[in-house]
């Protein structure tokens, strides 16, 4: 950034708004400023840097390579002066315009975001979430880089500078179609083995838990159909009588008939990651609390639910 004393630091949150937007106009819109006033502030910051730094084309402002070089810069300065500001007891959840980056596979995104945003749209209406989905094995280095807040998965190895918390346990059930000829609301082994089944993995090879669980009763599946997106999976039971092995709320979330598994699989725990850096930061610790409130009031709404149909059996 320039050397310079009197250097304006609401021009980074302009450099930053435009360089994740993307547009004049959608950085107006999220600093709550007229565009002229963006206008005239990427006018200041191209003075400053004695760059472009943006250029127009068809898909919208173009970075320099100047621009990319320090964009990174720019978003931890913002980062780390809104955490300051928040160590000084300024941290509002109302007002707060803080930007999250998550990383998570699609099947989780299914199960948290459906939950969290509309808490977020409530009681922190400003605050703005961006989800990557990249391969597992580079979760723990973009944690350690700062490149992403947050990653939610069930395992990210050991660093000393990562810590963790449970949100969820997500159980795996079996789930067809509604109108599946054969299959009512039970199944046997010698059924489940029968048909084919749909498989989702984020890894291209390598055994799943649920094949594991197989394998330890001297048993396999016929997979059918292997992907590496989750949501893929509930579409593809539409119109066969194929097996869908996956967690509870991807099923429910798209009205498949949910049966019991008839053999045991440990339930899968999500956890929440972050850099030890952000531990204190108070708008990091509202969003980590607040999330592992939401699914602890799930998880008891849930266990009431299931003794209330107990009591009635």
């Amino acid at each position: 950034m320039p050397e310079n004393q009197e250097f304006d630091l609401n021009l980074l949150r302009v450099f930053d708004a435009i360089y994740r937007l993307g547009t004049i106009t959608k950085a107006a819109q999220q600093l709550k400023v007229s565009q002229p006033a963006v206008s005239h502030a990427l006018a200041r910051l191209r003075d400053l840097y004695d760059d472009q730094l943006f250029n127009r084309s068809p898909q919208g402002m173009k970075p320099t390579p100047i621009a990319i070089d320090i964009a990174l810069n720019v978003s931890e300065a913002l980062q780390q002066s809104r955490i300051s500001l928040a160590k000084a007891g300024q941290f509002n959840p109302e007002t707060s315009d803080r930007r999250f980056l998550f990383e998570m596979q699609d099947g989780y995104a299914a199960s948290i975001l459906p939950r969290l945003l509309p808490v977020l749209q409530k009681e922190a209406p400003g605050m703005t979430l961006q989800v990557f989905q990249d391969p597992r094995r580079e979760a723990l280095q973009e944690l350690v880089e700062g490149t992403v807040d947050f990653v939610i998965e069930n395992f990210v190895p050991a660093h000393p500078q990562v810590m963790q918390m449970k949100i969820a346990e997500e159980e795996y059930v079996c789930a067809v179609r509604q109108d599946h000829p054969d299959i009512t609301n039970k199944i046997t082994l010698d059924q489940y083995l029968k048909f084919g089944h749909i498989h989702a993995s984020s890894r291209k090879a390598g055994k799943s838990y649920v094949d594991l669980a197989l394998r330890s009763i001297g048993v396999q599946r016929k997979i059918v159909f292997q992907t590496q997106h989750y949501l893929e999976t509930p579409f593809a039971l539409t119109d066969t009588d194929l097996i869908l092995t996956t967690t509870r709320s991807i099923a429910e979330a798209h009205g498949l008939k949910i049966i019991p598994l008839p053999f045991e699989v440990s339930p899968i725990n999500i956890s929440l990651f972050w850099h030890a850096s952000r531990d204190t930061d108070p708008a990091s610790c509202w969003l980590r609390t607040r999330t592992v409130e939401l699914f602890n009031d799930v998880r008891v709404k849930t266990k009431r639910k299931v003794t209330k149909s107990k009591s009635h059996a």
